[in-house]
């Protein structure tokens, strides 16, 4: 059942004797979220779908999310998420939200990451499987720095070059 909470108003004089309700919506304040993503594990490179299921929650609210246990050179440049953003609560109260991460060649291990819904408490995980596979003779240069190689005559050397948001 709705709430019923009174409204006070009036024009500077006592609003003692009035009474004004206005009725809440069914659910307001006790709202149930589900998260679910649409893999419990996935594969660097790989597309996440989460299904939000928002019960009691306004349609038309903007609600701001995160992701967290990765970052943004980890999430494709055209990837819907990001590591913080909103989204408009739909009618239905049922939303989407893609996640497009990167495979690269970072071994940097497995880890869990997490789409998090501050306000609402609630949280939905999947595990990022890192399938990168670390090259023979492979050289790691942090970002903003340089690495020099010298080459042997006849050695052949591959470069691979990523930039922010992707490779």
């Amino acid at each position: 059942l709705g709430g019923i909470i009174p409204l006070l108003k009036g024009n500077g004089t006592s609003v003692s004797n009035m009474r004004i309700w206005e009725r809440l919506p069914d659910n307001a304040g006790n709202w149930l979220i589900t998260i679910k993503p649409n893999k419990t594990a996935a594969n660097e490179g790989d597309e996440v779908e989460f299904d939000i299921i928002m019960i009691g929650v306004e349609p038309g609210t903007l609600v701001d999310y995160q992701i967290l246990g990765i970052d943004e050179t980890d999430i494709d440049v055209r990837s819907e998420a990001k590591l913080f953003g909103q989204f408009v609560n739909a009618s239905s109260g049922i939303n989407k939200l893609k996640l497009r991460t990167i495979a690269n060649r970072r071994t940097d291990g497995d880890r869990t990451v997490t789409l998090v819904l501050a306000t609402y408490n609630a949280t939905g995980t999947f595990t990022l499987i890192d399938s990168s596979k670390a090259l023979d003779g492979l050289i790691d240069v942090p970002p903003g720095s340089s690495q020099v190689v010298t080459l042997a005559p006849g050695q052949q050397a591959d470069v691979w070059v990523t930039g922010a948001g992707g490779s």
